[in-house]
């Protein structure tokens, strides 16, 4: 059996995707995963992490806007329709899943058009774009959240909640001290800027950082291309991004700072994570954390008021309550479905059968 996974650009459509393969695979060790993504993206590296083939096709954005680059990206979603088509026709999938992002737009458009069936997950609380488009050409689409059922028409819509990788639950304390070279006698904060990075959360992150230190250790993923000036110094560990040693970080984290990617807060919230939410101001994200907002162990902060010297306030009182901060991390477990990576698998499998 072979299955067309695809997604990317940024690692939000990704990550569900990783976690869905892992069951995919625990159920037929022999069945066969490709990835079709963009060509300069975060997503290749941690998809070949998995030992998966990875494709990559042009990329066109659509907008809801009127933009004068709206014929460079006709011509590109014509190319790569064209190259979707191509690699569909070499490995002949039985199935297309994708979890968003416009790269699936063209791959789920020629596999409707060659038969191919496609499965499409949502999991933001705002549905994208991408998903909209791709939705008449489903079998079957699961949401992360009750309220997105009514997004999508039709019988085909299915409440799953968000899949989480099994790989991040299986550490060791002891050894994620070791892996960063860190104290375990101190606490740690893991600074998280998404797949592509926060040029804000780094700059504030960077201003502070003294005063940080000061309170705890820091585990800081900054993105791609952004940890240019940022050098690692006791108890500070930077990273363009972090694959391998994601379940370490998370392990050892007694506080976490995110972005509100769904892919992300789908995992800290399985993880039970105190967490400081920086959503991206006027976007999907303030949609993600309203949908947390009741779980006591997570703050939302507004990027728009944020400042070095309100952020150095913010992670110490988290500190300073970081029992009871834990106690209630509980909750966050409770926002989401659990067993949404076996529910899907099982559909997925359900129609590559078919």
């Amino acid at each position: 059996m072979r299955i067309m996974l695809t997604g990317g650009f940024t690692l939000g459509p990704v990550t569900p995707l990783l976690a869905v393969s892992e069951e995919l695979r625990r159920r037929d060790p022999l069945i066969e995963l490709f990835w079709i993504g963009t060509e300069n993206g975060p997503e290749r590296g941690l998809i070949q992490e998995y030992h998966i083939p990875f494709i990559s096709i042009a990329t066109a954005k659509f907008r809801r806007y009127f933009s004068i680059y709206h014929l460079i990206d006709n011509f590109r979603f014509l190319i790569g329709l064209c190259q979707a088509a191509y690699h569909l026709a070499r490995i002949r999938p039985q199935v297309i899943v994708s979890a968003g992002g416009f790269i699936s737009v063209p791959v789920v458009i020629a596999g409707w058009l060659m038969g191919v069936p496609a499965f499409i997950h949502q999991q933001d609380a705002r549905s994208g774009f991408a998903n909209k488009i791709m939705s008449p050409f489903a079998k079957a689409i699961t949401v992360s959240f009750k309220k997105s059922l009514d997004d999508f028409r039709g019988k085909k819509v299915h409440w799953t909640g968000n899949p989480v990788r099994e790989d991040i639950f299986h550490t060791f304390r002891r050894e994620a001290f070791e892996y960063f070279d860190l104290d375990p006698n101190r606490p740690v904060l893991l600074a998280l800027g998404g797949g592509t990075g926060a040029r804000s959360i780094n700059q504030i992150l960077a201003q502070s950082l003294p005063e940080i230190l000061k309170i705890c250790q820091v585990i800081h993923i900054a993105g791609p291309g952004k940890a240019g000036g940022l050098n690692p110094e006791p108890g500070y560990r930077v990273y363009q991004l972090l694959t391998e040693g994601m379940p370490y970080a998370y392990d050892i984290a007694d506080l976490v700072v995110s972005r509100a990617g769904m892919g992300t807060l789908t995992e800290l919230s399985a993880l039970s994570k105190p967490t400081i939410l920086i959503p991206i101001p006027d976007s999907h994200q303030e949609n993600n954390a309203d949908m947390f907002k009741g779980a006591g162990a997570l703050q939302i902060v507004n990027q728009k008021t944020l400042t070095p010297e309100s952020f150095v306030g913010v992670v110490r009182d988290s500190f300073a309550n970081i029992e009871q901060l834990k106690e209630k991390a509980k909750k966050m477990s409770e926002v989401l479905p659990r067993g949404a990576r076996i529910k899907m698998a099982e559909m997925i499998l359900k129609i590559a059968k078919d």
